[in-house]
């Protein structure tokens, strides 16, 4: 990963929107492992936002879920991800570029847009780092499920879309990853422009012995689906200049 050349100054927009930025303190080791391996890969500037995963839509959570956080580093060039997830059965069966991630194990999800935009983007990494990436209209992601399109045609093929790394700790029973979106990939311009994006950051807990995947989101959603888009987070960033 490149190294982001300026600190940014973060506004978040829409008070309704601030309780998922509420981080309980029972993740603070997850937040310091996610600082740990951002600056891993280069990120040295703190991060102003941390974004906790919980299942919002339950009224209780499931005895299952696990916890997982999610920093957010804005640069000129884009924004870098680094989340951090306690997993006890840390798999993925996925084997290449553009596979149904969501049903071959565990799954980091991101789906990010901006407020004008009719396209919104999925990007999903694996814990072996196999990604999948989409890019989707509301009307596009009706049709596939309705059965009327295909997936296929929604695909984003190019490899350099966006970059990711992943790190499994198998003694901590936690997966860290870090994902690079570039401005120019969802229809922004690089530079010290403020950006405005709307943003989910999502997860799918899966294991080899289990019927189904535990969910949770940093969204504060209503029903557990991650499409949801009226109900994710709109965050406004300030960028300096590079």
């Amino acid at each position: 990963f490149r190294q982001p050349r300026a600190q940014m100054n973060i506004l978040i927009l829409l008070p309704i929107l601030m309780s998922p930025l509420a981080i309980n303190s029972n993740c603070d080791d997850l937040i310091s492992e996610a600082k740990a391996y951002a600056a891993q890969e280069g990120l040295t500037e703190p991060s102003e936002i941390s974004l906790e995963l919980k299942q919002h839509w339950l009224a209780e959570t499931q005895p299952e879920y696990l916890p997982g956080v999610a920093l957010l580093y804005p640069s000129s060039d884009g924004l870098y991800i680094a989340a951090t997830f306690a997993d006890k059965s840390i798999y993925s069966d996925a084997t290449g570029f553009n596979q149904k991630t969501w049903e071959l194990g565990d799954v980091l999800e991101v789906f990010v847009s901006t407020p004008d935009s009719p396209t919104y983007w999925e990007i999903h990494v694996t814990p072996n780092n196999h990604r999948l990436q989409l890019g989707w209209t509301e009307e596009g992601f009706n049709a596939v499920g309705a059965g009327d399109r295909e997936l296929d045609e929604f695909l984003i093929s190019d490899p350099d879309f966006v970059r990711s790394s992943v790190s499994v700790d198998d003694e901590k029973d936690q997966w860290s990853t870090l994902v690079f979106i570039p401005w120019e990939s969802i229809g922004l311009t690089p530079g010290p422009e403020e950006k405005t994006v709307e943003i989910a950051i999502c997860r799918y807990d899966a294991a080899p012995d289990r019927t189904g995947a535990i969910l949770s989101s940093t969204a504060d959603l209503t029903v557990a689906s991650y499409h949801r888009r009226a109900e994710w987070a709109t965050i406004a960033l300030t960028i300096p200049g590079k």
